[in-house]
């Protein structure tokens, strides 16, 4: 069995070597510069993954992360199912959750090692406000995931190439603000190509749908502000000890979060405008 540090060197390299992930994100991850990353990277082409289990390739320095961070790569996220906090699934389903014939879109983000709520918040739409909710509600809570597997949607995966500026810097093109965040706490998002490589998530929505309306209509709830309230408050821990499983590894593999992030201004929706000659712009 490889050790958590050879583990995640097999895995960063292998993201390296696949396109899915940056040799300057690879080299952070690890602790090692760019130039043994690219190194790592010519081994594991030439001979396999083994390879660069083997040799010295220096030490970490003090603000990387842990030897026991934990990857996954995009193909198989089933690899990462034995400590809570190493992959959350997100996602958002429209439902008439009050049964008043209006649906309404409820948010979550999901443990994939345990199947513990992480965060759950209802809005009138899928969108932005809904998921950087639900994270902070995670982070909050638990501390920072270590992976976040999300679907296709452009508000997780931008689509444009990266500028001049970014090629230099090593960033993918067209980040989005979600992306951004992601790389400011530390976590890696994983894009997942179907319904059925977040079957955790899909499986929630099946239980809530069925479980979440006889409550409200038990507690007397029946608009957004006092279903988030229930939601937050009391639900989501109900919840994890009616249906939460143990993993495999008790200890937690959520991260710190990092020194000098004010979350409420880092969850905060931003948007470009264009001054015009009178000083004015539109929003």
């Amino acid at each position: 069995m490889l050790k958590p540090a050879e583990e995640l060197k097999q895995l960063v390299i292998g993201l390296c070597v696949s396109g899915k992930m940056t040799v300057k994100a690879g080299a952070e991850r690890l602790g090692l510069s760019e130039c043994q990353v690219k190194n790592l990277q010519a081994r594991f082409k030439r001979i396999g993954a083994t390879s660069i289990l083997h040799g010295n390739c220096g030490r970490q320095p003090a603000h990387a992360f842990t030897p026991e961070a934990e990857t996954p790569s995009e193909a198989s996220p089933q690899g990462a199912r034995e400590r809570f906090g190493v992959m959350l699934q997100t996602d958002a389903t429209s439902f008439d959750w009050f049964g008043i014939g209006e649906r309404f879109a409820l948010h979550a983000l999901i443990d994939d090692a345990t199947g513990k709520l992480a965060g759950l918040y209802m809005s009138k739409n899928e969108c932005a406000e809904g998921y950087f909710c639900v994270l902070k509600q995670t982070v909050q809570i638990y501390g920072v995931p270590q992976n976040i597997y999300a679907d296709g949607l452009s508000l997780f995966f931008g689509t444009s190439k990266p500028t001049l500026e970014e090629q230099l810097e090593g960033k993918p093109g067209g980040q989005t603000q979600f992306g951004e965040i992601m790389a400011q706490l530390g976590t890696h998002i994983i894009h997942a190509r179907s319904p059925q490589a977040k079957g955790r998530v899909e499986r929630l929505w099946e239980t809530l749908q069925s479980r979440l309306p006889v409550e409200f209509k038990k507690h007397g709830i029946a608009d957004m502000e006092a279903a988030n309230q229930f939601l937050a408050e009391e639900y989501a821990g109900v919840f994890n000890q009616r249906l939460g499983m143990q993993p495999t590894n008790t200890a937690s593999a959520f991260m710190q979060r990092p020194k000098g992030i004010v979350l409420d201004r880092l969850l905060s929706l931003r948007y470009s405008r264009t001054v015009d000659q009178s000083g004015c712009f539109s929003f």
